[in-house]
Order: C-alpha cells, then structure tokens, then sequence
C-alpha cells in the first residue's frame, strides 16, 4: 500500500498545505497591524528554520555509515589498499561478498558455485584445505575481514588468523592489512 518512497510523495502535498498556511497567517495578520505581522512572520520563520535548516544540517553533516555491503570503514579503507594489486589480480574473501574485490578491480568467482559454498565453511576448515582450494582456483590473495564476525564467532576469526600466519603457504602481507582487515599471499 506504500510506495518506496512514500515520505517524498508524502511532502509534496504537505509543504503545499503549510505554506497555504502561511500565506492565510501572513495576510490575516498583515489585516491587523504591523506588530502582529511581524509577530506572525517571526513564528513562520522560526518554524521553518527548526523543522528544515536544523535537520538538514545535523543530517548532511553527520558521519554516514559506509553503505550496505560494508561492515565497518576499516574494511573499507582495508579493500582501497587491496586497490594497489595489479588489475585482475585473484582475490579470495573468506567471509566477504567476492563483488567487493571485483569492484577494486580485481579478481574473484562470485559466480562460481564452488566458491561461494566454499565461503560458508573454509573458516572452520584447515589451512591446508584451505589452499588447496585456493590454488585449484589460482588466487594469489587471501582476505580476512570484519564480515567475518557477523557469521563467524571471534574464536573461530581469531585460529583462522593464527592458523593462517603459522602456515607459510600464507605470507601476511603487513603493507595492506589493518586493525580489522588482513591480507595474506598466497605462494
């Protein structure tokens, strides 16, 4: 029954009404003196500025979150970094939607079918299960980032981190990585 944008549809017909409004105050006063214009006119501008100029600004000038498909601005920063690869470099995300590496013009399957299961557990599977995924499918990087807590608990994050940096298949790559993104090559 409500449009995707009903509060926009909504405001056409009430910014009519109230300035309608304003207009019939302004001249009804305009009728009985000077002080009662200016009266009127004082409370008309008064309300606009409180219900337009003092929401705007708090909105406009308000930190927005990173948008849908980031989790933090740490992971965001983190994947500008990934930005410095090669072109169509292959990029795993362990956690993370592949369409994020493939917007840093990069390189990964997210239309694979494989790969996209694989997300669902390669958490909790070993590191050498790890890799031997990774390089049946030729990626040269591999990332662990905060989409990882939402679907996985700290612990498990946290022996993936550790099992992965002992492993030296996995070489942590300290220049791209950050407080809440890690990036590891793969050799």
């Amino acid at each position: 029954m409500m449009p995707h944008r009903f509060w926009v549809f909504l405001a056409l017909p009430v910014a009519m009404l109230a300035g309608s409004g304003a207009v019939l105050a302004l001249e009804y006063a305009q009728k009985h003196g000077a002080f009662i214009y200016w009266l009127v006119m004082l409370v008309v501008l008064v309300g606009v500025y409180s219900t337009s100029v003092v929401p705007k600004y708090a909105v406009e000038t308000s930190m927005w979150p990173p948008g849908v498909s980031w989790t933090s601005n740490e992971q965001v920063g983190g994947y500008v970094k990934l930005g410095a690869l090669p072109a169509n470099t292959k990029v795993f995300s362990f956690c993370g939607n592949e369409d994020l590496v493939n917007g840093m013009n990069l390189f990964g399957y997210s239309w694979v079918k494989e790969v996209r299961d694989y997300k669902s557990h390669s958490i909790k599977d070993s590191s050498e299960a790890n890799y031997e995924f990774l390089k049946r499918y030729g990626y040269q990087y591999a990332v662990i980032d905060t989409t990882c807590l939402k679907i996985n608990t700290e612990e498990e994050v946290a022996a993936k981190l550790d099992a992965l940096s002992m492993d030296s298949r996995f070489q942590p790559m300290q220049a791209l990585s950050g407080n809440a993104f890690y990036v590891f090559r793969i050799s």
